[in-house]
């Protein structure tokens, strides 16, 4: 499966949070590699699957391959919100879905933000966490009325902690003459998302995990020992084909396979990070 790559090009300039703090790559894979689980992608998705499945498994043979820089894709250049919005709102949510699926979805963005909190508390990673919490102001009275009717809905649906505050209650904590009243939920943590990546680095690493950046799989083919993962220099890494051997693909779109391409999907497999920033 031949893989599309960007060109490499310097990580620094990409964002704000990526120039924010001095960071040092690992070196690139050179030679071969024999490994129980390889991991394609250095976002949240792939340091939180090396995290977890070493965490589960910790005489796993892990090692993860980014083709820039850890954190270099989305997880480094987003807003650092986490948050329990993911692109709909509750109501158009339980209009295309059901009630209970909008309530399930909240839920599961509700023990997202609380994940990574847990994570950040437990393993003292150092990537400006805290917590204020989330305002959802209105600055017209169609807004207001809007805002009103999702924040009764989600407590028709019993999500806990969200509430409407009035304008003199939104004034008291921003104080502006512009907004009407909010939606104020207690679950919502700001972070800088490219720290929080390299943390996590740092936190796989800690536990055995190798880390190799700067080093692309431009391709993932069968043979008769199980995959080989290619690299930009003809570099292999070698997945045996043993029970619960597998290959994790968790890179963006950019890293999509070349149009007309064979894939191969024997033991290679995409996974989702447990957790999302807006």
């Amino acid at each position: 499966m031949p893989i599309s790559q960007p060109a490499s090009t310097s990580f620094a300039d990409k964002s704000f949070w990526l120039s924010s703090a001095p960071y040092t790559p690992n070196p690139s894979l050179a030679g071969d590699l024999t490994v129980d689980v390889a991991v394609l992608g250095g976002g949240y998705t792939g340091l939180a699957t090396a995290y977890f499945l070493k965490k589960a498994e910790p005489s796993l043979r892990v090692a993860l391959l980014e083709s820039e820089v850890i954190g270099f894709g989305a997880s480094g250049r987003n807003g650092g919100f986490s948050m329990t919005l993911f692109g709909l709102s509750l109501s158009v949510t339980a209009s295309l879905f059901g009630k209970e699926k909008a309530r399930q979805a909240h839920h599961y963005m509700e023990q997202a933000v609380e994940l990574l909190e847990s994570l950040v508390r437990e393993h003292k990673l150092e990537c400006d966490y805290e917590r204020p919490g989330f305002l959802r102001v209105a600055t017209t009275p169609l807004y207001a009325k809007r805002i009103h009717e999702e924040v009764e809905l989600a407590q028709r649906l019993g999500l806990e902690g969200i509430e409407w505050i009035d304008a003199e209650a939104t004034r008291r904590e921003v104080n502006s003459p512009l907004y009407l009243g909010a939606w104020r939920e207690p679950r919502c943590g700001l972070v800088n998302p490219a720290k929080l990546a390299w943390e996590l680095k740092r936190l796989i690493l800690s536990m055995g995990v190798q880390v190799f950046e700067h080093t692309p799989g431009t391709a993932i083919e069968r043979h008769a020992g199980g995959l080989l993962i290619h690299s930009p220099q003809g570099k292999v890494h070698r997945l045996e084909a043993r029970p619960g051997h597998q290959c994790l693909l968790a890179s963006h779109s950019h890293a999509a396979p070349q149009a007309g391409a064979r894939v191969h999907t024997h033991r290679a497999h995409r996974a989702a990070a447990p957790w999302a920033l807006r």
